[in-house]
């Protein structure tokens, strides 16, 4: 086992959620203002804003919606800040070497309806995907 990943399978879910909640809520600015996302489209940025927005307070959240958070930030709409640090790890170093990030195809029929409960299921990867998608056809 490496170091980052044991030093970050110490921390609990809720510190590495909370981590990462804090940061993109500190930092969603920068997809107005970064010339990266100057590509983007409008309705993804939107979409992402709103996710961002959407993240319930860490006392509030599932263990369920801060584990698809986590995929989110390795394999959907918010892999943008992949590489970027909050403390001493970058935020995908904490949703990949937590050992809890889930993603949408991994879970059980009894846990999707129980997302699609949650705050954040409209603004997850595969809804961005479907609006882009009804869009263009």
């Amino acid at each position: 086992m490496s170091e980052i990943a044991e030093k970050i399978g110490k921390l609990s879910l809720v510190d590495i959620y909370s981590k990462a909640r804090n940061w993109y809520q500190s930092h969603s600015d920068r997809i107005d203002v970064d010339p990266r996302f100057s590509s983007w489209d409008p309705i993804l940025k939107a979409h992402t804003r709103s996710l961002i927005s959407s993240l319930p307070a860490p006392e509030q959240a599932s263990s369920l919606e801060m584990q698809i958070v986590l995929g989110e930030i390795n394999r959907g709409t918010l892999e943008w800040a992949f590489g970027e640090k909050e403390g001493d790890f970058t935020l995908g170093e904490y949703a990949r070497f937590s050992g809890q990030e889930r993603t949408l195809d991994s879970l059980t029929p009894s846990e999707s309806q129980l997302l699609d409960k949650s705050p954040i299921r409209q603004f997850l990867f595969d809804k961005w995907v479907e609006k882009r998608d009804n869009r263009t056809s």
